[in-house]
């Protein structure tokens, strides 16, 4: 569902607070083309994340140990086309975490809860999903 929000183009992309890898390493495997970063707070989270990029023998993608607050003074500053997060932080938390990456004319994309508040600044976008024989889902992105 996140595929069809994302700006065209949308690599290079950062996915802040990826945990398992959702969504930065599912997008990364569904385009393998696009450069793709990942960040994480977490230790363990990011050396399983490096763990299954190696397994998956991947190239384009990295994983940066951090929080995104020290991480984004460093190289990856203003680097980034799109940036996402999912259940990371809402509103002007979210953006505050992004736009230290983003580059001129980035976006940041993040998917809004079950509420679907129509969103303060942003464009929302809905999906619907649909699959022959199965119930449709439907999501809601800013």
């Amino acid at each position: 569902m996140l595929l069809a929000v994302l700006p065209e183009p949308a690599s290079p992309l950062l996915d802040i607070g990826t945990g398992a890898g959702v969504p930065g390493l599912v997008l990364k495997l569904a385009r393998p083309d696009w450069d793709v970063v990942l960040i994480d707070a977490g230790r363990r989270r990011a050396n399983f994340l490096r763990h299954v990029i190696r397994q998956l023998a991947l190239t384009g993608v990295s994983v940066e140990w951090g929080r995104a607050e020290a991480v984004a003074t460093g190289p990856l500053a203003g680097r980034f086309r799109t940036v996402t997060m999912r259940a990371v932080a809402a509103g002007a938390a979210a953006e505050a975490l992004a736009v230290p990456f983003l580059a001129q004319g980035g976006v940041l994309v993040v998917p809004l809860g079950p509420a679907r508040r129509p969103p303060a600044r942003g464009v929302q976008r809905e999906v619907v999903l649909t699959t022959p024989g199965n119930c449709p889902g439907d999501a809601s992105f800013l």
